[in-house]
């Protein structure tokens, strides 16, 4: 099957998860599926993988985000699963997938990554967080999640963390603007609010 029509079929998942949900998480919708599967690619060209895996796992990672779970990866990859059987995807990769998924929350400890997929999946997710489109996620994440209130050095600790913890060097030459973006906004910021 072509990465377009598996693209459609996992993106109609992702509106469904939105759809359903009580409080969807703003920043966690279709358009960071969708960048987070255009770093996937961008991090494959280098380092490799199987790009199907890769693809699902990108569309389908942040399905409990919409169910209001913040630590979602085993609860997403659950969620998966019945969707790549129902849409027939390749048996013998629906593991990798799962794995993939299952481990790409941020609090999860890098060792329990295990598969060069998961690495990119875990980094292109991360990588997300930086530029102009991480500012707006943050600034919606912390308002879905009631912390109206969270402060810009907070968001500092939460990118330097995240930063610190992509597992790979290529990740962060492609991130390095971005990153800097984003750091230097929520730094003025924070002097701005003295």
């Amino acid at each position: 099957m072509s990465f377009a029509k598996w693209e459609g079929i996992f993106a109609r998942y992702v509106r469904e998860a939105v759809e359903k949900s009580d409080k969807p998480s703003n920043a966690h919708m279709l358009d960071h599926s969708k960048r987070v599967w255009e770093r996937c690619m961008a991090l494959s060209k280098s380092l490799g993988g199987d790009s199907e895996v890769l693809l699902a796992a990108a569309y389908l990672h942040d399905l409990a985000r919409h169910q209001g779970h913040v630590i979602h990866g085993v609860k997403s990859a659950k969620l998966a699963k019945p969707i790549l059987a129902a849409e027939n995807f390749p048996e013998n990769k629906i593991p990798a997938v799962l794995e993939a998924i299952s481990v790409h929350d941020w609090q999860t400890k890098d060792r329990d990554r295990k598969t060069l997929e998961s690495r990119i999946l875990y980094d292109a997710d991360k990588m997300d967080a930086f530029g102009a489109s991480g500012v707006k996620r943050h600034i919606l994440y912390y308002y879905h999640i009631g912390a109206e209130e969270a402060s810009p050095i907070q968001i500092l600790e939460v990118l330097k963390t995240k930063w610190k913890s992509l597992s790979f060097e290529r990740s962060r030459e492609l991130a390095r603007d971005d990153y800097d973006y984003i750091t230097d906004f929520f730094r003025r910021l924070a002097k701005e609010e003295g």
